[in-house]
Formats: structure tokens, C-alpha cells, sequence
């Protein structure tokens, strides 16, 4: 928190909404904005930061985001820009040929859906690249993985292990693993994987943060789980966090999190904002729960959990006052989602699906009626036009619908699902606005009608994110009374086309009154 009084001056403030004429000067104080005021009427013993053509907003909060994840990604191989499985494996094998034999090499990003030839890779291409050390391999949206067989025998899966509820072990001829597990499937291997320490855990957080704070960011939705958050507790307690870090834990952790929850002083920069599910899988990995089948195959993707345990999950956290964050890509988990939620949900607590990729037609309206909010990452869209063309044919209609949403009523909260992809929120703010890839294909839009308004995609990163997780009373807004989290942008965004959005400058971030981030 910032002890010193003094004030921002910028060209144009954004209050959350829309443009406060006169361009206003912010004083802040305590970590708060104590007033807003002409420039002309700062006490003279207020120090001013003036920001000549700057664009002052409420800090941007990532309303989904994965940060120690994120921070660890750093240090994993890259596979993100591979173009087959072949040169995975290649990337793979060189970055073994440095470590010492039996060492596990943790890798991430591997995509098939965009390669030339969708199959799922095999264990075996990996063997040949890797023949002594066990694999661990992400696909960038993390509902898959590829390991190679040294990483299968070391986990103990083999012909003989069943599908775990909820999880698909691929598997060749001989009913062999094949070597790709998804879903509650990964777990089998995961187990196996030396994890982090909590200093290490802790250390990916702050990297996470410099990265974040770089970026513009002031705030996170962490959806990482309870000791993630507990972590980010500590760095708040000795002054390191350098984010709002807004944690969601999983419904094993109801109990802390409700005690942390009614624990935590108002103004800490660490608080436990709701309890995280998952409905389904993923689009790129075929796993996301539909009504009907993926494109070419009888396949309707899987539910992750069983509508008792949903119900239950509803029914709890939300007696204990926690909204529940749920993973619902496919429009099958939605609508269960949504069920769960009407039968079982308490009507004062705001909840919330994530991702919402793909909504069934009468959803839309019932998210409004229900008050559940849409916690969305429009930055999903530049990467996955292809494979929802490919996997969803004519349903892509009902795909990613920021506007029809929006015109029912639905908050829109928006972030990025790093490290699924950037951590950059103008990849979201362009994606929302322009709805095509980064070589702005297809001409016009992907779906142009369910664009939004520049102003609404910069909201959706503000106040809908303060507003889905009952902060609506002082974050997300420049005004008196709100926590000083502040974003200053180097160019106003409502002036330029939304390409332009991609290359606009971050000049400085500001966390409770603290200045984390500044090339001024």
C-alpha cells in the first residue's frame, strides 16, 4: 500500500464504463483513490504524474488465469510453435540431450489440432528422441498429454489400466497405451512427475507477477487452487506481491478457503474469491461435452464430473458463500452447469462458468435470468477459428458470443488462460473487437455479429471482472472510494483500429497505490 499522496494526470481516464470528460486528475492515497478532480484544482502539495497522450483505466484483471503455471512455463520447453509432431519430439530430444539420464523433461504447448495431420502423437516417436529420460508433455490447453514409455512405466500404466472416470488413456491396437492420456487420465502420469517446491512455486508466482505487471495487469482470478493462494497470502504478509490475487480453490478446500475467506482483512492483495470445477475437457483435444458429436465421428466429449458430485460441489460452496468457478467448454457442460446452478445454487451468490465456449440455443438467456457470469478469454478465438471449423461445423454459430451475451444482461469477465495462451490482455481486447486471427483472416470477423464495442472489451477486463467476484463496490472503477489499480496505457485504445491494440504501449501499472511498473 502506497503512503504517499499524489496524483495521475493523464490525456484520457476511463472510469470502467466510459471516457470522464475533462480529463480529471487521480489522486490517490492509502492505496485508494481519494478523489478525482480537474488538474487545476490538485492541492500544490500534491505531487503530479502527468502522462501527456496517455490512457488512464482501471487496472486490467486477468479473470482466468493459471500464474504459478504461467511461471513455471518459463522454464519448460517450448513446443508452442511446432508445426508437427515430429519436431515436438526434436525439440524434446535436444533439450534432454543437456540433462543427466532418468530426469524427467517437462515440455508444453504441442497443438495437433493445427498441425497437417490432426492423429494424436505416439510414445513411440518420442522413444526414438528420448530413450533415457521419462516425458511429461502438455498440449498447450492442458487437457492433454504425451509421454514416452520410460514416463508410462515409471507411472505403472500399461494395457491392463482402466480409463479412470472422466479420463480417456489412448490406445493402439493391442489396447497398449499409445501415449497420450486426457483428461482425468493425466493424472496417472502426472502422479509420477516430481513436483515444485513450495519455494519454487513460490519463486513462479514472482516471475509470473514481473511478466504480469509488465503487461498492464493489476489483478488476477488464480485458478490454480488453495496452496497457490496460500502462497500468495505470505508474499501479501512480508509486501512481495505485486498483484491482486483473487484465488479459487478446489471443492476438496472448501473448509480453508471459507475460514481464509472470513480471515483476511478487506485490503489485503490476497483474498479467496470463489471454488473452481470442471465440467468437461477441451475443443482442441476433442474432450469438451456436446450435445452432439464432434464433426466426422460419434464421439460427444466427456464430463469430468458426475452431476452428483456437481450438485454437491454447487451446493456447499455456495451455502459457504463462495460463487463456484466452473470449466464448461462444450455446450452439454454448460447447460449441466447451468442445471446444477438453478437446482442447487443459492440465488445471492454470483457464479460463474468459465470459458463458455460453446452455448446451446435458450442458455444465454437462462445465464442472464440466473445471474452467472461468463468468465471468458476472447484471445482463445485467434488460435482456434481452424479446429472449431474443423470439430463443430455449423455450431460454430453459437461459439464465443461476447455480444449476445452481453445484449441479455450477462456480465462478461475477461482474461487470458495463461499459460494456455499470452498472458497479454491486448490479444483479448483485439480478439473481442476484431474476431480473427492475428493476419486478420477471415476478412470481417469470424462471426462478425457477436464483435463488441472496444469500450465493452476494455470493461470485461475491468469492472466485469470486479463485478463477478462481488468487488463491484471498490474494483473496476476510477472513482472515489476505489482501491487504486490502475493500468496506463501509452495510446487510447477507443481511438485506433484493432490490430493497432496489439503494439499499444504499457506505461505504467499501478497496484493499491503502488506503482509495480512504469516507463515514465
Amino acid at each position: 500500500m502506497s503512503c504517499e499522496r499524489y496524483a495521475l494526470a493523464a490525456s484520457t481516464v476511463f472510469d470502467g464504463t466510459g471516457i470522464l470528460p475533462g480529463a480529471p486528475a487521480v489522486i490517490i492515497y492509502g492505496g485508494g483513490i481519494e478523489a478525482v478532480v480537474p488538474v487545476a484544482d490538485v492541492p500544490s502539495s500534491v505531487h503530479v504524474v502527468r502522462l501527456p497522450g496517455a490512457f488512464l483505466m482501471p487496472g486490467i484483471t486477468d479473470s482466468h488465469i493459471h500464474v504459478a503455471s504461467l511461471g513455471e512455463s518459463m522454464l519448460n520447453v517450448d513446443l508452442s510453435s511446432c508445426a508437427s509432431a515430429a519436431e515436438c519430439a526434436r525439440l524434446v530430444g535436444e533439450a534432454a540431450a543437456a540433462r543427466p539420464p532418468g530426469e524427467w523433461i517437462v515440455a508444453r504447448g504441442w497443438r495437433a489440432s493445427t498441425w497437417a495431420d490432426d492423429s494424436f502423437p505416439s510414445a513411440a516417436l518420442l522413444d526414438a528422441h528420448v530413450p533415457r529420460n521419462p516425458v511429461f508433455c502438455r498440449s498447450f490447453d492442458g487437457h492433454s498429454v504425451w509421454v514416452n514409455s520410460r514416463a508410462l512405466s515409471l507411472a505403472g500404466v500399461s494395457s491392463g489400466t482402466p480409463d479412470p472416470p472422466g479420463g480417456i488413456i489412448g490406445r493402439g491396437p493391442s489396447g497398449a497405451p499409445a501415449g497420450v492420456l486426457r483428461e482425468n487420465a493425466i493424472e496417472l502420469v502426472r502422479s509420477a512427475v516430481p513436483q515444485p517446491t513450495p519455494a519454487e512455486r513460490r519463486e513462479s508466482i514472482r516471475r509470473a507477477q514481473s511478466r504480469l505487471n509488465s503487461l498492464g495487469v493489476t489483478g488476477v482470478h488464480d485458478v490454480n487452487g488453495f496452496s497457490d493462494f496460500a502462497l500468495a497470502a505470505e508474499m501479501a504478509r512480508s509486501g512481495e506481491l505485486t498483484v491482486r490475487f483473487s484465488g479459487a480453490c478446489g471443492p476438496d478446500e472448501i473448509a480453508a478457503a471459507r475460514d481464509a475467506a472470513a480471515s483476511a482483512p478487506r485490503d489485503s492483495l490476497a483474498g479467496i474469491a470463489g471454488v473452481k470445477l470442471f465440467a468437461d475437457g477441451s475443443i482442441n483435444s476433442r474432450t469438451c461435452a456436446l450435445f452432439e458429436p464432434f464433426e466426422g465421428t460419434q464421439d460427444t466429449g466427456v464430463m469430468t464430473i458426475d452431476p452428483a458430485g456437481l450438485a454437491d460441489a454447487v451446493r456447499t460452496a455456495n451455502a459457504a458463500g463462495l460463487p463456484v468457478f466452473v470449466h464448461a467448454i462444450g455446450d452439454r457442460a454448460v447447460s449441466s452447469v447451468l442445471d446444477a446452478v438453478m437446482d442447487h445454487g443459492v440465488a445471492a451468490v454470483r457464479n460463474r462458468v468459465e470459458h463458455a465456449a460453446l452455448i446451446g440455443p435458450g442458455d444465454v438467456s437462462r445465464m442472464a435470468a440466473m445471474h452467472v457470469t461468463a468468465s471468458m478469454q476472447p484471445s482463445h478465438i485467434v488460435t482456434d477459428i481452424a479446429p472449431c471449423e474443423r470439430y463443430l461445423g455449423d455450431r460454430c454459430g453459437r461459439a464465443y458470443v461476447f455480444r449476445s451475451l452481453l445484449d441479455a444482461g450477462v456480465v462478461l469477465a475477461f482474461g487470458t488462460d495463461a499459460p494456455v495462451v499470452s498472458a497479454d490482455p491486448r490479444h483479448g481486447i483485439f480478439a473481442a473487437v476484431a474476431r480473427t486471427g492475428f493476419d486478420l483472416s477471415p476478412p470481417g470477423g469470424w462471426y462478425p455479429a457477436q464483435k463488441l464495442a472496444m469500450a465493452e472489451a476494455l470493461t470485461a477486463f475491468c469492472r466485469g471482472a470486479a463485478i463477478s467476484i462481488g468487488r463491484g463496490s471498490d474494483l473496476g472503477r476510477i472513482a472515489p472510494g476505489f482501491a487504486a489499480d490502475i493500468t496506463v496505457l501509452g495510446v487510447n485504445p477507443l481511438g485506433v483500429e484493432p490490430a493497432a491494440v496489439l503494439e499499444i504501449p504499457v506505461h505504467m501499472t499501478v497496484v493499491s497505490g503502488r506503482i509495480v511498473f512504469s516507463v515514465i
